[in-house]
């Protein structure tokens, strides 16, 4: 997970009740572990959707929007509210293509900012 050190990930893992199975491995995996899961995301994501920029969007902010109560519940519990420097709050599939297009210098299409809200949503949905 590229905005979780792993250590935290693991961390919020072990302290605090991970919904989606999809993330709860992600969390609790070694960084190696997480780089493959990651990857496969990415893979999985890029085929259905023929965008790199979706793909890469989707396997960075899907474990943050998913897991946003687990994370928030763990930065309040450790008195850790510095870490959402890193770790940003994201409450919908909106905010995270919101975040994505900024991390890309708002070059993310209109085309592909739908997809990415359409797909995380679907994530949410299915997990």
């Amino acid at each position: 997970m590229d905005l979780i050190d792993q250590d935290y990930a693991n961390e919020i893992a072990q302290s605090e009740k991970l919904v989606y199975p999809i993330t709860r491995k992600m969390f609790e995996c070694t960084q190696d572990e997480s780089d493959e899961m990651e990857s496969d995301l990415y893979s999985k994501i890029k085929k259905e959707t023929k965008s790199h920029i979706v793909a890469w969007a989707i396997a960075t902010f899907l474990p943050l929007l998913l897991e946003n109560k687990a994370i928030s519940q763990y930065l309040t519990k450790t008195n850790q509210q510095f870490l959402r420097n890193k770790i940003p709050e994201i409450l919908t599939a909106g905010e995270a293509a919101l975040y994505a297009n900024a991390e890309k210098n708002r070059m993310i299409s209109p085309e592909e900012m739908k997809t990415i809200v359409q797909t995380l949503k679907r994530y949410q949905k299915s997990c």
